[in-house]
């Protein structure tokens, strides 16, 4: 949570999103996609689905971290995801 914002991860499996909701009301505030899970043809489909597994604040943006150990930086101004190095 930060400035009345409570910052929570959602997806199925072939996507990974940040959902951003008012702390104070509830209400769904936006929701950006992180990744996506390219799925292949010929694999059981749910031993290839990714889902984050780590979100914190670091000043206007929000590191994120999915099942694999990448990461990547949500603007929190712009709404951008970009890949990021872990740490």
């Amino acid at each position: 949570m930060h400035a009345g914002v409570t910052y929570s991860a959602a997806g199925d499996g072939r996507g990974g999103y940040v959902v951003a909701t008012e702390t104070s009301t509830g209400k769904e505030l936006w929701k950006v996609k992180a990744f996506t899970v390219q799925i292949r043809f010929r694999m059981e489909e749910d031993v290839q689905w990714v889902f984050i597994t780590d979100l914190n604040l670091d000043s206007n943006a929000l590191l994120i971290r999915d099942e694999k150990s990448r990461c990547y930086r949500l603007d929190l101004d712009k709404k951008r995801v970009k890949k990021d190095i872990c740490r």
